[in-house]
């Protein structure tokens, strides 16, 4: 009795963990990834435009309305660059199968990886927003 009592604690708390990293990992995925966009284009409107127009191909690519198997190699490569193939890909497993921890830490991982590269790059383009409205600001006075 004490050992099952255990185990559902376990088993409960690593379900706690999972959520609690999905509500913190996504978000920050998509603020650095949105910072390292802004940095692409002088205009503040490029990088919205961007992402509007690209954001129903990339729903698509991740695996949720049609299948991953079915993209060429390269554009499957590719699509691992964004958050939402990992994301959508470890939600579909937790909701619709009821996979654990073990059966979705690859993208975790993958998830956890994305914020190491794309958080250098929000402060590299943030230190060059700052400089190039500096810049123009001085110019102007």
């Amino acid at each position: 009795m004490n050992n099952t009592i255990t185990n559902l604690s376990r088993v409960q708390t690593a379900a706690s963990v999972q959520k609690g990293m999905s509500r913190f990992c996504r978000p920050v995925i998509g603020i650095f990834l949105g910072l390292a966009i802004t940095s692409l284009s002088p205009d503040r409107e490029v990088p919205m435009m961007v992402v509007v127009f690209s954001s129903l191909p990339l729903l698509f690519r991740s695996g949720f309305s049609w299948p991953p198997e079915a993209f060429p190699s390269w554009l499957r490569a590719i699509s691992w660059f964004v958050p939402t193939t990992a994301g959508i890909d470890d939600l579909l497993r937790i909701n619709q199968i009821g996979a654990r921890w073990q059966h979705v830490a690859s993208d975790w991982l993958v998830l956890c990886d994305l914020i190491c590269l794309y958080f250098p790059l929000a402060c590299w383009s943030e230190a060059s927003l700052r400089r190039r409205y500096t810049e123009s600001s001085v110019q102007f006075t």
